[in-house]
């Protein structure tokens, strides 16, 4: 989803083979999730991962989770990094445990960092 971007990322994403969605203005990281989320669905996927593309997150692990889910066992999975958070700014790191306190709370699933994705520090720990 390019979300309203002013820099080359969305041309470079598309010389790569991405299929790209775009939005002309900036809505923000929910309203592109729901919108990758809603055209995702429609193509009836087995499985949808969530990428930034602002060099936080190493593709190189969509392996691992691959992985974790080809065994079967999971509806949802989830990197961790609530073990190593010193490289996250102080006002995310409490955006992060209070979201994934709230949604624990309302899933009742132990849901330690929602905000995941996929990160940089190779966090390999995954919830069912």
């Amino acid at each position: 989803m390019d979300d309203g971007s002013g820099d080359d990322t969305a041309a470079r994403a598309q010389s790569c083979g991405a299929t790209l969605l775009r939005r002309s203005t900036n809505g923000g990281k929910g309203r592109s999730l729901r919108d990758g989320f809603a055209w995702a669905l429609g193509m009836h996927p087995a499985w949808v991962i969530c990428l930034d593309a602002d060099g936080q997150h190493d593709p190189h692990h969509l392996p691992a989770f691959a992985a974790a889910a080809a065994d079967g066992s999971c509806d949802l999975i989830i990197g961790n990094r609530r073990g190593d958070t010193a490289g996250m700014p102080p006002a995310r790191r409490f955006s992060n445990a209070a979201s994934s306190w709230l949604l624990s709370r309302r899933t009742g699933l132990r849901l330690p960092d929602v905000q995941c994705g996929i990160e940089r520090s190779g966090a390999r720990r995954w919830l069912a």
